[in-house]
């Protein structure tokens, strides 16, 4: 072959090579942040934090978070660890492993009193 008909050649392999490592890398990334601890953490503290800004005051809000519970139990961590919510800062901080957390803050001025329900693996959240 002259070196002629090999230029052709040779551009469209590495434009080829060049878009398969592109759409790879796309793939990894899309599929690392759809199952991702950080993602199932910040959907929970977001609708915490929506429920907790909707109530009324004397509302009793119970919340199936046994997402929450696996990822807890799959990293370790001790399920009464898991939530925190924080009254004077408003705050609610989600903890699914040592090193990976996830605050979130609310508007609401309500004293909100909370308990984990172990059997269920539900959240109670009264609202006073």
């Amino acid at each position: 072959m002259n070196k002629k008909a090999l230029g052709p050649v040779i551009e469209k392999v590495v434009f080829i090579i060049i878009i398969l490592v592109f759409v790879s890398a796309l793939f990894i990334f899309i599929n690392r942040t759809g199952n991702s601890n950080r993602l199932i953490m910040e959907k929970y503290s977001r609708q915490i934090a929506l429920l907790i800004d909707n109530a009324k005051t004397g509302m009793l809000i119970e919340l199936d978070i046994s997402e929450l519970y696996d990822l807890a139990k799959k990293h370790q961590i001790s399920i009464n660890s898991i939530l925190n919510i924080d009254n004077e800062n408003r705050k609610i901080k989600l903890k699914t492993s040592d090193s990976n957390y996830y605050e979130y803050t609310f508007f609401s001025d309500n004293p909100i009193l909370w308990n984990l329900d172990d059997n269920k693996e539900k959240i109670i959240l009264e609202i006073k």
